[in-house]
């Protein structure tokens, strides 16, 4: 059997250490699609505010085996100083300042709080000759409890699901398994 295996590079390891133990009040993206008939948000690129020159970018691949055409995702993970798919500039006239053009959708998470548990979890696909075990959810969870997940759409668009329901993230983690604890 031919095994295919795409986890988190050891740069997107490193982002989410580091984001371990910073606080998160939003998440910002260029285009986020919400459809009132599902408990997620969809979306191309996921930005967290760590600072004011400091974003977290979640970005995903599509992919697909050669033989079977069994498709799986390549989550990626890094730390920037501008947002992703969001048009800004620098103001001279402040310090450290970094302007948002109104083009961009934010979800806020409420009162800043710090992430405490940082999880990884991946899937596996087997077909006939091929398997697949790819990184498919970062699971987010801040100190005052409130939790959130990043996860691949399970689509060839490459889109993200931005979770924030309880119930929800429990049925999007229900057929992965945790990988890594950060």
């Amino acid at each position: 059997m031919n095994k295919i295996i795409k986890k988190l590079d050891s740069k997107s390891e490193q982002a989410l250490n580091y984001m371990l133990n910073k606080s998160v009040q939003s998440i910002k993206s260029g285009n986020f699609q919400l459809d009132v008939r599902t408990d997620f948000i969809l979306t191309t690129t996921i930005s967290i505010n760590i600072s004011r020159e400091e974003y977290l970018i979640i970005t995903n691949e599509w992919s697909d085996t050669q033989k079977e055409g069994i498709n799986y995702f390549e989550l990626n993970a890094r730390i920037e100083k501008k947002p992703a798919d969001i048009k800004t500039k620098k103001d001279p006239k402040l310090k450290n300042s970094l302007i948002h053009y109104p083009n961009f959708s934010s979800l806020l998470l409420g009162a800043t709080s710090k992430l405490t548990e940082i999880i990884v979890y991946e899937r596996i696909e087997k077909g006939e000759i091929e398997e697949v075990k790819y990184d498919s959810a970062i699971f987010f969870k801040r100190a005052d409890n409130l939790c959130f997940l990043i996860k691949n759409d399970d689509s060839i668009t490459g889109y993200l699901k931005l979770v924030t329901k309880d119930k929800q993230i429990e049925i999007e983690l229900s057929e992965l398994k945790q990988r890594i604890k950060i």
